[in-house]
């Protein structure tokens, strides 16, 4: 493109200097006219080309999209929960990132100091660890039933968690390189959450909470809430692992 754009360069200087000089004759005149013209059309045509071309796909800001799940059935007692520890937990504007489906490997630890608890708060019954094991023996698909005045909470699906997290060998440099995609589309990372385990007469509840921000960096811990004033509050934390 250079070449064809100095020759026209040289051409039209030749032309140029011949009309000064009147040397040139009507039917060069014509020609060069001809290619004054039709050149630079030629190279703003190539240039325009190249620039209209697309990008190569790129993992990192090209991102496909995934459907939501179908959602499965849980009471609004426990969208109220969830509802009230993101209000809580969540001060600032932005987005939520939370996995559709909830996580059931979390089990209550073992050394969960219940006991230290119930003598600082009073109550936490243990039938909500028995209804907290029982109900998480399988994981179900969230709705976009949590509200959160701060913020927007930004489902996503198992299929996308999968997509990203299915390299051959997600430990290798390109495993890690593939599962950044998920976040940088999610910045922040992503929250998963189980189902909430309540007492009797659901005055208290027990859930797990796992926070991923970058492929290596996630840990897990168990809340115990209690509802007080029509607001789920929660009492005590106790960290469960981390990666």
């Amino acid at each position: 493109m250079f070449l064809v754009l100095r020759y026209w360069l040289l051409s039209s200087y030749k032309i140029i200097v011949s009309i000064i000089y009147k040397e040139s004759k009507p039917n060069s005149m014509k020609h060069y006219f001809l290619l004054i013209f039709s050149v630079p059309f030629f190279v703003l045509s190539s240039c325009n080309k190249k620039r209209d071309e697309p990008k190569p796909y790129n993992p990192y800001n090209v991102y496909p999209l995934f459907p939501l799940e179908k959602e499965d059935t849980l009471s609004d007692a426990e969208y109220k929960v969830y509802s009230d520890f993101f209000s809580a937990e969540i001060k600032s504007a932005g987005n939520v990132n939370l996995a559709q489906q909830t996580n059931y490997w979390n089990s209550i630890p073992n050394n969960f100091p219940l006991d230290t608890v119930r003598k600082t708060h009073g109550g936490f019954d243990s039938t909500i660890f028995v209804n907290y094991n029982k109900i998480n023996q399988k994981a179900y698909v969230l709705g976009n039933k949590i509200k959160i005045p701060s913020a927007k909470v930004v489902l996503i699906p198992t299929s996308e968690l999968i997509y990203y997290f299915s390299h051959k060998d997600p430990l290798s440099q390109d495993g890690l390189n593939h599962s950044q995609g998920l976040y940088e589309k999610y910045s922040g990372g992503y929250y998963t959450i189980s189902r909430v385990g309540f007492n009797a007469d659901k005055t208290e509840a027990v859930m797990s909470v796992s926070i991923s921000s970058a492929p290596q960096n996630a840990y897990g811990y168990t809340a115990l809430l209690k509802k007080l004033n029509d607001n789920w509050v929660v009492i005590y934390e106790m960290n469960g692992w981390m990666s």
